[in-house]
């Protein structure tokens, strides 16, 4: 059972869906933006760790089979693309900066994704996940159930829209999935 997964692993059941925090950009103004857009075409060209996602897939990119050009035509298409910062990339400073400020490595992910796209079916995470959407809208559904042991007997959801500058945090253990909002071209 999850629960008892949680307790073994973390001393105490943390999923907590009520401890869920949605920063709308325009509540936290006075604090700088960290990141300022996004460039796709340089993370495409310095990452060869690319994942493409259409419903779930885990198909790895392979630039000699997909340029840039064709790879925005797959983002239009209604596809996401996981791109994990890594030394080279131009958010790899950044990555830097908050593994100083929580103390510890992170695995830091842009999710990058087109038209309607979900790029994870719903899941739980083992670990925290905070979220900064950095261009587009996403549409978040979150398991608003703390009791529901298995993705079947949650009860009850809320809906999140991610809007450009938004800050989002979901506890470990809290079922979730995001799709490009709808009317959005991409999201990121």
């Amino acid at each position: 059972k999850r629960a008892s997964f949680f307790t073994h692993q973390y001393g105490a059941d943390k999923r907590t869906p009520e401890y869920v925090v949605h920063l709308m950009r325009d509540a936290i103004m006075d604090i700088p933006a960290p990141v300022k857009g996004f460039d796709a075409k340089n993370l495409y060209e310095s990452n060869d760790y690319i994942s493409l996602r259409i419903k779930g897939s885990r198909d790895l990119l392979d630039k000699n089979e997909m340029d840039y050009d064709k790879f925005q035509e797959y983002i239009q298409g209604g596809g996401s693309a996981i791109v994990p910062i890594i030394s080279g990339d131009y958010l790899h400073k950044w990555r830097q900066d908050l593994e100083r400020v929580f103390d510890q490595e992170l695995s830091v992910n842009v999710y990058h994704s087109g038209p309607k796209a979900e790029a994870l079916n719903q899941h739980y995470d083992t670990y925290d996940v905070f979220v900064l959407q950095l261009e587009g809208e996403k549409t978040w559904t979150i398991q608003e159930d703390g009791e529901a042991e298995d993705l079947g007997s949650i009860t009850s959801w809320k809906t999140i829209t991610m809007r450009e500058g938004d800050l989002l945090y979901v506890p470990k253990g809290v079922f979730h999935c995001a799709q490009t909002a709808e009317g959005c071209d991409v999201s990121t």
